[in-house]
């Protein structure tokens, strides 16, 4: 019966027969019914865009008239359809008419250009009172919250977003977060900051922007600790969803308002989940079975990551809470950097291997992640220091060695770079992100180098990774030659293979480890003496080259000569074992032969990923809209 009410409310008012005088009546009786989307839908759809800005369109008065229910002494039942009113609206009108434009939402949803700023600065103005009022519903402020976020979303980058611009309501989401009857609303909180942070990055808006200029300045750590908390827990649904069959997303159930989210994330984030991982894979490419969860993958969730890139990016004292979960005394608690390690090697593993650009840019902007976590120092200094058995990625073949119980966590950032090094020679390659993949394995070598860690790990599969890669960018150069940044990525790459030799004796764990990546290198001779020929080839190809920089020219003649000269001692060897025990005899007398040494260049840290702002939007949407 409500419904059937509903429906002829809209009806009427579309059509045009409520009159003046009666308007405020109407409204008052229709907020009174529980909004019917399909049913608001279907009126608007009888109008065109053109119709809509028309001054004599209804959806200005019911939008205005919303706005102003929510303004009068609160009542549950008519202040929450008129939110929901509010959000059908946004959504019908901007989803129908995704080329709108700020004039035209303006003249849509205020009536006027003249009633626009009061219009939308009421808004604004509303959603700031709301979500940090404690005197208020919790569920009714993680309403306007969300209605907040999603007017966001829907009107993307618009001239109308700028209205939450104009007045800051940072304090109030920090209020919001840390109110402990709103807390499990954190993920869209911190959600909704970023979208604000990132309105118009790509301009000169950006320095106006004071929500940037808040997650800079940001010092409360109580906010810090709750953006971390919040993504830690997703992050582990996140990695749950690839490693299981069903779907996950509807395990999102904290973004209503239903279960308590410290609960939720203490049952979940307990060292020693018992979950069956999916099977691996036969083949270098996924079965269709398993293809059908995996292009669904990662959850809308995981967007997350994308604050904290943002966040680590600008926040000097967003590090150290990283750090504290990393030396916390509750070892029950998966520390957030470990989380974020662990989705990365299912991302890297399934990033193009799975036909979604959505797939791909997850993997892009975690990669860019594991290179700005790297790039801070006490960051690095934790993983090389704390030992942890990090879930990682075994859905593809060839899977990763056995991991040694105990062993410390740059391990396993490690085997997330030999991952993202294997699976991801594609046609379509992404070069960008394997030069922010050499990147990282430099940042993680040199520090092993400084300190001389001698490191345990599976270093043969770290040596053929590498040397993979280069064998792939000799091997297809001609397709490869259009792709902007490959002669970046091959120079680096040997940069990264001379740090190896310069440092190898400082952070293999064993002189048989150091004879072994010699035979690696002397073994695979005919891939590194290719890689002349390949940078002269670059060089003709490209106006652009920059082969004149000296320091890669002399990591390449220090690699070709250290090569020729092992590769010469083995000449006559019949077996592998044969020929390392000769080059181990060789540099137990003599020492590493090295033609000449280079120093160790540290490289610069990663910048703003902007691409990956289009998938934020659509995930967002998928979460709240």
């Amino acid at each position: 019966m409500a419904s059937s009410q509903i429906t002829l409310s809209y009806t009427r008012l579309f059509r045009g027969e409520v009159t003046q005088t009666a308007l405020d009546k109407f409204f008052h009786d229709m907020f009174a019914l529980s909004v019917d989307k399909e049913a608001l839908d279907m009126q608007l759809s009888k109008f065109s865009k053109d119709q809509l800005v028309q001054t004599t369109s209804p959806t200005s008065s019911i939008f205005c008239t919303a706005l102003s229910q929510v303004k009068k002494p609160y009542d549950e039942r008519r202040h929450r359809n008129a939110v929901d009113t509010l959000a059908a609206l946004l959504t019908s009108v901007v989803v129908r008419h995704p080329s709108i434009s700020g004039y035209e939402a303006s003249i849509i949803f205020a009536g006027s250009m003249v009633q626009s700023d009061k219009t939308f600065s009421d808004f604004v103005s509303l959603v700031e009172s709301t979500i940090s009022h404690p005197g208020l519903d919790p569920a009714f402020r993680h309403q306007v919250l969300q209605l907040g976020f999603l007017f966001m979303l829907r009107m993307s980058q618009l001239s109308p977003g700028a209205y939450f611009l104009r007045r800051d309501i940072f304090p109030s989401l920090c209020f919001f977060i840390k109110d402990p009857d709103t807390t499990r609303y954190t993920f869209e909180a911190v959600l909704f900051l970023t979208l604000l942070s990132n309105f118009h990055k790509q301009n000169n808006m950006s320095k106006q922007n004071i929500y940037l200029k808040h997650l800079t300045g940001l010092t409360d750590r109580k906010v810090l600790g709750s953006i971390c908390w919040a993504a830690n827990y997703v992050l582990q649904l996140a990695i749950d969803s690839y490693r299981q069959g069903e779907d996950t997303p509807s395990q999102l159930n904290y973004l209503n308002p239903v279960d308590s989210f410290m609960s939720l994330s203490k049952s979940i984030l307990k060292v020693g989940t018992d979950i069956l991982p999916l099977p691996a894979l036969l083949g270098s490419s996924p079965a269709d079975s398993v293809k059908s969860h995996l292009q669904k993958q990662p959850i809308e969730g995981a967007v997350i990551c994308w604050t904290l890139y943002e966040v680590l990016l600008v926040n000097p004292s967003f590090p150290t809470l990283l750090i504290d979960s990393i030396d916390g005394e509750d070892k029950t608690q998966i520390p957030l950097v470990f989380s974020v390690i662990s989705l990365s090697s299912f991302l890297f593993s399934h990033a193009t291997s799975i036909d979604t650009s959505r797939s791909f840019d997850y993997a892009a902007l975690c990669m860019a992640l594991l290179d700005a976590m790297l790039a801070q120092q006490a960051i690095l200094d934790g993983l090389l220091r704390r030992s942890a058995d990090i879930i990682l990625c075994r859905q593809r073949e060839p899977p990763l060695p056995s991991a040694q119980d105990g062993r410390l966590a740059i391990c396993a950032l490690l085997d997330c770079c030999v991952l993202w090094l294997r699976h991801n020679l594609a046609k379509r390659f992404p070069v960008h992100q394997y030069t922010l993949c050499v990147r990282t394995c430099y940042r993680a070598i040199y520090e092993l180098g400084q300190s001389s860690l001698r490191l345990e790990y599976h270093w043969k599969t770290f040596w053929d990774a590498l040397i993979g890669l280069l064998q792939f960018l000799s091997s297809r150069l001609e397709d490869l030659a259009t792709t902007g940044g490959v002669e970046i990525l091959l120079r680096e790459t040997l940069s990264l293979l001379d740090l190896c030799l310069q440092k190898c004796e400082a952070f293999l764990p064993t002189p048989q480890a150091v004879h072994e990546f010699m035979y690696e290198l002397a073994a695979k001779s005919n891939v590194i003496k290719k890689q002349p020929e390949t940078l002269n080839a670059i060089a003709d190809l490209s106006s652009k080259s920059s082969l004149n920089e000296g320091y890669q020219l002399d990591a390449l003649d220090n690699i070709l000569a250290t090569v020729e000269f092992y590769e010469r001692q083995i000449v006559g060897a019949r077996t592998a074992s044969q020929a390392i025990s000769t080059l181990g005899k060789l540099i137990e007398a003599d020492g590493l032969y090295l033609a000449k040494q280079t120093p160790p260049q540290p490289l610069p840290a990663s910048q703003d990923m902007l691409f990956f702002i289009r998938t934020a939007y659509r995930d967002c949407l998928a979460l709240v809209g």
